[in-house]
């Protein structure tokens, strides 16, 4: 376990392919039709017998899954603004070449650490664009359609029960999927941060070499 602790600390996107593997690897074993059709069986178990609230509980469903739909918002909101992650790694390219030029002077240790910390920089950034586009890409979110409503027509002719029973397995289907962009997310955010560091230091190694080496 604490090797496991170090390993995501280190390399936070194996935490993250790790859960999608355990997620598509459970889901697989079920089958799709089997997980909506057992979601829904589950549902109608627990609906109280007495219909004289399911008014009351059909508005609460609704509820539920609009806060559903509004964090799915929320998550894919955030991940845009690690997307510029990929233009930081652009700039920060240009940066590296001159820490060897003439014109700066520094020792040669000095430009291959602030060279390295940028490179790895770089790398933080360019990883942290990728998961934030997987954030805003994940497809498969359930919500209500054409296609829905009129199959629950067709098949119970809309009853009330059934309207409720659909909304909550929808919202239910959508926990993986909201799971893995939270998981990216919290990727993107993580190698974000450690590319400003790892910036950061490579800035401060760089100007402290410039300013000894005028000493």
């Amino acid at each position: 376990m604490k090797l496991n602790r170090l390993v995501f600390w280190l390399w936070p996107p194996y935490e993250a392919s790790l859960i999608d593997k355990i997620i598509a690897d459970r889901n697989n074993k079920i089958g799709c039709d089997a997980r909506w059709d057992s979601m829904k069986a589950e549902i109608r178990c627990v609906l109280p017998k007495d219909t004289s609230n399911y008014k009351e509980l059909e508005l609460i469903a609704s509820q539920i899954h609009d806060a559903e739909s509004k964090r799915k918002e929320t998550l894919e909101s955030k991940a845009s603004t690690f997307i510029a992650a990929s233009g930081i790694a652009t700039g920060v390219v240009s940066i590296i070449p001159a820490l060897f030029a003439d014109e700066w002077g520094i020792p040669i240790k000095c430009a291959m650490t602030a060279g390295g910390a940028y490179l790895l920089s770089i790398i933080c950034f360019l990883v942290s664009a990728y998961y934030a586009v997987k954030v805003r890409k994940v497809a498969g979110f359930a919500q209500p359609c054409a296609d829905s409503f009129l199959n629950s027509m067709k098949s119970d002719k809309g009853s009330i029960e059934e309207r409720i029973v659909l909304t909550i397995a929808q919202t239910k289907w959508n926990e993986d999927l909201l799971l893995r962009k939270s998981n990216y997310l919290s990727v993107a955010e993580d190698l974000f941060l450690r590319g400003l560091v790892l910036i950061t230091f490579a800035a401060l190694v760089s100007i402290a070499a410039k300013l000894f080496t005028q000493l």
